[in-house]
């Protein structure tokens, strides 16, 4: 089978965007694979969030810095996202193997960010950095700071891949932002939730030493994951 690349770049509101990945796996025929950036500004919370004891409190304090929320479907705790910040989706139809199995699925797209930065000084590296903030076992890592998250959510026939890309813009203060979220919510120190250090997290600019835009990085991916299906 033949496998065509279909590409959509979104930028607006942070709750009409966060949820429309599956609108657009929706749209996918069979031999399509979708590749979706959006770039938006909030916090986007996990589901797992929301078992906070002091959650609304914490909410609170995100909207009185001047952040939306809303709650997304994947991964379970929270990230920022602003003009720095870019989020991409792959979208797998179930039926391309063995890309789309459940760990596969992270796999390829680990692959491709790799592929798409293999001229790097510094190499990708992919395991979880335990005082980021919605730490996990595919955190991007270059020097031993997080650069991206990823997670996953699967559909009947089409399997979701997303990424939550820190390009330029001040990490730290990023950083800063989600510890008081816990420091307020999770007043009962629940292990469930992470205990930030702002400063085990960075951005692929400042990873890279060089100069890096939202846009420079969609046309790297775009690039790179369009050659990969012509590969397929």
């Amino acid at each position: 089978m033949n496998y065509h690349c279909i590409y959509i770049h979104q930028k607006g509101p942070l709750a009409q965007l966060v949820h429309q990945d599956r609108l657009f796996a929706k749209t996918l025929q069979n031999n399509e694979i979708g590749l979706r950036f959006y770039e938006t500004k909030g916090v986007i919370l996990g589901k797992l969030d929301q078992m906070c004891a002091q959650f609304d409190q914490g909410v609170a304090y995100l909207h009185q810095q001047g952040y939306e929320t809303t709650i997304r479907e994947q991964g379970g705790l929270g990230v920022v996202v602003d003009e720095g910040v870019l989020n991409v989706s792959l979208i797998l139809p179930t039926s391309l193997k063995p890309y789309s199995g459940l760990y596969e699925a992270y796999d390829t797209l680990v692959m491709l960010l790799q592929r798409a930065f293999k001229e790097s000084p510094h190499k990708l590296y992919f395991y979880e950095i335990e005082h980021s903030y919605c730490p996990g076992k595919y955190d991007g890592v270059i020097n031993e700071k997080k650069w991206c998250g990823i997670a996953q959510k699967r559909m009947k026939d089409k399997v979701i891949v997303s990424a939550t890309l820190m390009i330029s813009g001040d990490q730290m203060q990023r950083g800063e932002l989600m510890k008081t979220f816990y420091d307020i919510a999770n007043t009962t120190q629940d292990p469930r939730f992470p205990t930030i250090d702002p400063t085990c997290m960075s951005t692929l600019s400042h990873a890279m030493s060089q100069p890096l835009t939202n846009e420079k990085v969609i046309t790297i991916l775009f690039n790179t994951i369009k050659t990969w299906v012509q590969e397929l």
